[in-house]
C-alpha cells in the first residue's frame, strides 16, 4: 500500500479516431496551407486543441482539421503556385 496521502488519478483511455481515407498532413503541409510558420501551427494547435486531442510534435495533421479549422475562421486556403521571382532591391533594370 502506498505512503502517499494525495488520491491517485487514473488515465482514461481514448477510443482511436476511425482512419481517414485521405493521408494526414505534416507540420509543414499545414503551414503551407496557412500560409505561416511551422512555429505559428503548434501555436494554433496549443490554442484550440483540434478535434479535443493532445496533438504532440509528431502526430500528423488530418486535412479535414485544417479545413474545419480554416472555415471557422473564414480563412481561403493560400495557392501553391511557385513564387514568382522579385527583383532584388537597389538594381537597375537592363544591366
Amino acid at each position: 500500500m502506498s505512503t502517499d496521502p494525495r488520491p491517485t488519478t487514473r488515465k482514461i483511455a481514448r477510443p482511436p479516431l476511425p482512419p481517414s481515407l485521405v493521408p494526414p498532413l505534416t507540420v509543414k503541409d499545414v503551414a503551407a496551407m496557412l500560409d505561416s510558420s511551422v512555429s505559428h501551427v503548434y501555436h494554433i494547435v496549443r490554442d484550440r486543441l483540434i478535434e479535443c486531442q493532445q496533438v504532440g510534435r509528431y502526430k500528423r495533421f488530418r486535412p479535414e482539421w485544417v479545413e474545419a479549422y480554416l472555415a471557422a475562421n473564414h480563412v481561403t486556403p493560400v495557392s501553391t503556385d511557385p513564387p514568382k521571382p522579385v527583383q532584388p532591391l537597389g538594381k537597375r533594370l537592363g544591366r
